[in-house]
């Protein structure tokens, strides 16, 4: 199955948050199919911003249980109260990937945040640590991950071509590129939108 994602895209967006007819709007078609895919509640957004995030994951895991649950974050909510992840495996959320920006220092601190939160619930799976994801149906996984962006050699990805820091000749649209991504990954901004290429 494709996985799907909710994002805010790359444009100017109003001040809006995901709301619940837009996820039931998601599910209704998805439920008779028992869809089984990815649901990634991340991309150019911040989701655990979202008053109603641990609602939404668990609206998703009540209508369709099968389903692998994802996020990224920069991790900002979850620095002053990491126990905030017990909340959201409950709810039903598979995977959270928090990304490090900032520098070592922070990738350590919440390093050992995630260590400790693993000694207090063992069944959270700690990617860093085994540098695998554990075996089992995916939809039953609780994983944490901490992924580095505050290495030298790091530079913005530019999936689109809208980085203008990275490019020396102007841009005009469209661009005469392929996008290989809506193959791969159907992504549906917060107001059910798809986006096909961004």
């Amino acid at each position: 199955p494709v996985p799907l994602v909710l994002t805010a895209g790359t444009f100017e967006v109003p001040k809006s948050h995901l709301s619940m007819d837009v996820v039931d709007c998601i599910i209704d078609p998805l439920e008779p199919m028992n869809f089984s895919g990815t649901i990634g509640l991340h991309l150019i957004c911040e989701p655990l911003l979202h008053k109603m995030f641990r609602d939404i994951v668990a609206r998703f895991r009540g209508r369709l249980p099968n389903v692998f649950i994802r996020i990224e974050t920069n991790g900002d909510a979850l620095d002053k109260n990491p126990h905030r992840l017990f909340e959201y495996f409950e709810a039903g959320l598979n995977e959270i990937r928090i990304n490090c920006y900032d520098s070592r220092e922070q990738r350590d601190a919440r390093n050992g945040k995630i260590i400790a939160l693993q000694r207090k619930d063992p069944s959270i799976w700690y990617w860093n640590q085994w540098m695998r994801f554990p075996s089992g149906e995916r939809n039953r996984w609780k994983v944490v991950s901490l992924r580095d962006f505050f290495e030298d050699d790091y530079s913005l990805r530019n999936w689109g071509g809208h980085v203008s820091m990275q490019r020396t000749e102007p841009i005009s649209f469209p661009l005469p590129l392929s996008c290989a991504r809506l193959f791969r990954r159907m992504h549906v901004i917060y107001l059910g939108q798809v986006l096909l290429c961004n």
